[in-house]
C-alpha cells in the first residue's frame, strides 16, 4: 500500500496556563488516505480543533516532556518543527482550512474580492484581472452567485451563512489535496448545508482531495466520513470505518455520543398565557442603490411586513435560509434595528424608543448571538462578561451576590464557576456560547431571542442546553424567540413557528402541525434537506 497523505504520530500538544500545564492532545496517531474523509469527533474541548490547527502548524510543539516524540508528515515530508517560511509554502496551496467562526477567521478591514484573491495572488500568482476571474468562480461554487456583484462587500455585510461560503471558497481556491474543515457547515442553514457537502464530495472525487472534518453534527459524519477518530479529553479513545462506529460503538464515550441528539417535540404550554410581545407590520429595509444626489433608489427588504405574537412560557422558532431576514428580525422586536410597524412589550408600545428608553427594559428582552467569539469581549474575563449586566441592573446588590449569581448562571450551562477568570480565548467554541447564553439569562429576562444559540455546540450538550432552555421557560415563565438552522433543536423547542424567505413569511402556525405536514414548496424542502441529508457514497 502506498504511504497516507496525512499521517499523525504520538502527537501531543501542552499549553501552559496559570494554573500550570494543560495537555490539550494527548498522543493522538491516525491517518488520511487520499480522497479520503477522516472525522474528528467528541465534545468541546476535547481537542479536535487542536489536533488540526497543528497540522497546519499554528500553534506551538512542546515536545520535551513527552517521552515519544510527535511526528506529522504530509506526502512524506515531515511539518513538526518546520520553519514558517516553507509552511507558508504549504498553507493555503497543498493544504487549506476552513476554520470554525468565519466572522473572527476574515479580516473586517478588507473586502471580499481581496480576500480570496490574496490566496490565489499568493500561491499562483495571478494577475488582478485573472484573480477576479477565478473568484467569481469560486463564488458560483458555493453557491453565492449574487456576491458577484458585491465583490467590494465587508465581512459585517454579510449573513453567518454568506462569510462561511466565503471561507470555503478561500480555502478551495487552490484546489489543495487535503482539506481541514473545522465545523465546514455550522452556520449554514439545512439545504445550504446539503449543497456545500456534495460540493465538497465532488471536488474529493474530481481532485483526489482528501478531508479531515471536524464537526459535532453526527448525521453528516455518518452520510459523508469513511474514517471516524473519536476524542475525549485529548486523547482518541475510538477509531474505525464510519459504518462500523455507527453500527457498533465499543466504548461507551462513542455510545453516549450517537445516543445524544434533540429529540421529541416542545413540551405543551398553557395556551392560556398573555402574549408578551407582538409585532404588527414589521418591516427594516436597507439602502441597497443611491442616486448621483445620494437618494435612495433600490431597498434590500430584510423584513418585509410580518406579523407574529409570542406568549409567557412559549417559544416561536424561525427558520428559514441565511439571508432570509430571521436575525434581523429578532434585533427590530428588540429595538437593535430601526424599522416600521408596531412592537408592543409587556402591554407596552415600544415602536418608537430610542436607546434611553429602552435602557430599563434591555433586562427583560436579551439575546444569544449567533457568533460567540465576537460577542464576547476578549479583554475581560468570564466573571466580568456575566456581571456587566448586573452592573447596570442591579446596581444595589454587592460584589460577592454578583460573583455568587456568576457562578450559579455558569452552573445552569455546565461549566466550572472556578472558570470564570479565564479569558474567552481560553475556552472552546461550545463553552463560549455557553457562557453567552448564562449572560442572557444571568438577569432573568422575559423574553430572550436566541439566534442560532446551539449552533457551535456538539450533540451532547445540544440536548443539555435544550433541557436547560425548556427548565429556565417553565421556572422564570419565558418567552423564546428561537432562530435556527437545525430542524431537529427547533422541532424540541418551538411551540410555534414561521418559515421565512426574501424577508416574508412563507409558512406560519403550530409548529407540530408544519412538522407534519408543511404545505409550502419552500418549506417540504428545508424538511428534506434537514432530516433526511443524501449519503455520501454510492450502493
Amino acid at each position: 500500500m502506498s504511504a497516507p497523505l496525512l499521517n499523525i504520530q504520538n502527537l501531543s500538544v501542552d499549553f501552559k496556563g496559570q494554573d500550570g500545564v494543560f495537555h490539550a492532545v494527548k498522543n493522538v496517531s491516525f491517518s488520511v488516505e487520499k480522497g479520503q474523509t477522516v472525522a474528528l469527533v467528541g465534545e468541546s474541548g476535547s481537542g479536535k480543533s487542536v489536533t488540526a490547527l497543528s497540522v497546519m502548524q499554528l500553534l506551538p510543539y512542546p515536545l520535551a516532556s513527552h517521552p515519544q516524540r510527535s511526528s506529522i508528515t504530509f506526502n512524506g515530508q515531515e511539518l513538526v518543527s518546520k520553519k514558517d517560511t516553507i509552511m507558508r509554502t504549504i498553507r493555503g496551496s497543498q493544504i487549506g482550512m476552513i476554520f470554525q467562526e468565519p466572522m473572527t477567521a476574515l479580516n473586517p478591514l478588507h473586502t471580499i474580492d481581496k480576500q480570496i484573491g490574496e490566496v490565489l495572488r499568493t500561491h499562483q500568482r495571478m494577475s488582478e484581472e485573472q484573480a477576479r476571474m477565478r473568484v467569481c468562480e469560486l463564488l458560483d461554487l458555493v453557491q453565492l452567485p449574487m456576491m458577484k456583484d458585491r465583490l467590494g462587500a465587508y465581512p459585517h455585510e454579510l449573513s453567518g451563512g454568506q462569510r462561511q461560503r466565503v471561507m470555503i471558497a478561500m480555502a478551495l481556491a487552490n484546489n489543495p489535496e487535503l482539506l481541514i474543515a473545522d465545523e465546514p457547515t455550522t452556520a449554514l442553514d439545512v439545504t445550504v448545508q446539503a449543497e456545500i457537502l456534495e460540493l465538497l464530495q465532488k471536488l474529493q472525487n474530481d481532485l483526489g482531495m482528501a478531508m479531515l472534518m471536524i464537526t459535532h453534527d453526527l448525521s453528516i459524519v455518518e452520510k459523508f466520513a469513511d474514517h471516524v477518530c473519536v476524542m475525549k479529553n485529548g486523547e482518541i479513545v475510538e477509531q474505525d470505518d464510519t459504518a462500523k462506529i455507527f453500527a457498533s460503538p465499543k466504548h461507551d464515550y462513542s455510545k453516549m455520543l450517537l445516543n445524544a441528539q434533540p429529540r421529541g417535540s416542545a413540551p405543551p404550554a398553557d395556551k392560556n398565557k398573555p402574549v408578551l410581545i407582538d409585532g404588527i407590520d414589521i418591516k427594516v429595509h436597507f439602502p441597497k442603490a443611491k442616486s448621483f444626489w445620494g437618494k435612495v433608489t433600490d431597498w434590500v427588504k430584510a423584513v418585509d411586513g410580518i406579523d407574529l405574537n409570542i406568549q409567557s412560557g412559549h417559544t416561536l422558532g424561525i427558520v428559514g435560509e441565511s439571508g432570509s431576514g430571521k436575525s434581523t428580525l429578532g434585533y427590530a422586536l428588540l429595538r437593535l434595528l430601526n424599522g416600521k410597524g408596531h412592537i408592543n412589550f409587556n402591554g407596552q408600545d415600544i415602536s418608537t424608543f430610542g436607546k434611553k428608553q429602552m435602557l430599563p427594559l434591555r433586562a427583560d428582552m436579551q439575546i444569544v448571538f449567533q457568533d460567540p467569539f465576537s460577542a464576547l469581549s476578549p479583554r475581560m474575563s468570564v466573571a466580568d462578561i456575566i456581571g456587566e449586566g448586573l452592573k447596570v441592573h442591579r446596581k444595589h446588590i454587592s460584589a460577592q451576590e454578583r460573583d455568587d449569581l456568576v457562578c450559579a448562571a455558569l452552573e445552569d450551562v455546565s461549566l466550572d464557576p472556578a472558570t470564570r477568570h479565564r479569558y474567552p480565548h481560553e475556552f472552546s467554541g461550545g463553552q463560549r456560547q455557553r457562557i453567552a447564553i448564562a449572560r442572557a439569562m444571568v438577569l432573568e429576562p422575559k423574553f430572550v431571542v436566541l439566534d442560532e444559540p446551539t449552533s457551535a455546540l456538539d450533540v451532547s450538550v445540544q440536548t443539555q442546553i435544550v433541557d436547560l432552555l425548556r427548565d429556565l421557560q417553565e421556572r422564570h415563565n419565558l418567552a423564546y424567540l428561537f432562530i435556527s438552522h437545525d430542524l431537529r433543536v427547533v422541532r424540541a423547542m418551538a411551540h410555534e413557528l414561521i418559515v421565512m424567505k426574501d424577508g416574508k413569511v412563507i409558512e406560519q402556525g403550530p409548529a407540530t402541525d408544519i412538522f407534519s405536514g408543511p404545505q409550502s414548496e419552500y418549506t417540504k424542502t428545508l424538511m428534506e434537506a434537514a432530516l433526511n441529508l443524501k449519503t455520501r457514497k454510492a450502493a
